[in-house]
């Protein structure tokens, strides 16, 4: 399924279709609200459940940017170009952080946007590969349990 397609489902559709294709990947937590994010092939949704009310208040779907932050446990596997060029503007902590952990040693002294290009891709390399490796788990289990 596509973001499109997701998009133009109704709530209740929606819900079905990140219970049945969802990849959870983490949540946090606010004094009324649980924000819970999946991925489902390669656009994120955000998934914001009232406590109080016991309901979903809201659904949002995106492919990257500033929703991600506020995901502690991501650890930078879907940021953009764009993402990596806000870091090093604002907090060069955080963006010395992604080199050290993203960026292969041949890279080292090419230009800055060469590096942010490669920064980008063994980001989205690492996290389609986790994808990977969870759907031939998750086809295994499956296997294991109607076999």
């Amino acid at each position: 399924m596509k973001l499109y397609e997701f998009n133009l489902l109704d709530i209740n559709n929606q819900m079905e279709t990140v219970n049945q294709q969802g990849i959870y990947l983490d949540n946090h937590i606010t004094k009324d609200e649980e924000f819970n994010l999946y991925a489902i092939n390669m656009f994120f949704v955000e998934v914001e459940y009232n406590n109080h009310l016991n309901k979903i208040n809201n659904i949002k779907t995106f492919k990257s940017g500033h929703l991600l932050y506020t995901y502690s446990n991501i650890d930078g596997l879907l940021w953009s170009h764009t993402d990596i060029k806000y870091y090093k503007k604002t907090d060069a902590k955080v963006y010395y952080e992604i080199k050290r952990k993203y960026l292969s040693p041949k890279w080292v002294d090419a230009d800055i946007e060469t590096q942010i290009k490669e920064l980008a891709h063994n980001i989205r390399s690492k996290y389609n590969n986790n994808l990977v490796r969870q759907s031939k788990y998750k086809n295994q289990l499956q296997l294991k349990f109607t076999g």
